[in-house]
């Protein structure tokens, strides 16, 4: 079959050797090897973020799409951004429940 781009996803262990030795110790690991993460999908490890086959058993799509809708909330809050979000039809899929200002963030003239 001829392609002009594959992604290859392997769904293997994740590799936390590139965070360092000194991150990896603050890194906490539930009993099955994943990140301890809050609801918004913050590790241990202040400002940094993760979802997808490495949180999930599942290992599919739809559970990596809402990790990446969860972590994008959580890294926006956590940059405390949220109000200079400008316009909803640019904001990413993120909460569909939240409501959000097309006003936010605009600077009067």
């Amino acid at each position: 079959m001829q392609a002009d781009l594959v992604i290859e996803a392997t769904g293997q262990e994740a590799d936390f050797s590139f965070l360092g030795d000194t991150y990896m110790r603050n890194l906490r690991l539930n009993p099955h090897g994943a990140p301890i993460i809050d609801d918004r999908g913050m590790t241990s490890i202040k400002g940094v973020f993760t979802g997808g086959d490495c949180m999930n058993a599942t290992r599919d799509l739809i559970s990596a799409v809402r990790d990446a809708d969860r972590a994008s909330i959580g890294i926006l809050e956590y940059l405390n951004v949220m109000d200079q979000i400008a316009d909803v039809k640019f904001l990413p899929v993120l909460d569909r429940w939240k409501k959000y200002s097309p006003t936010a963030g605009r600077v009067s003239k």
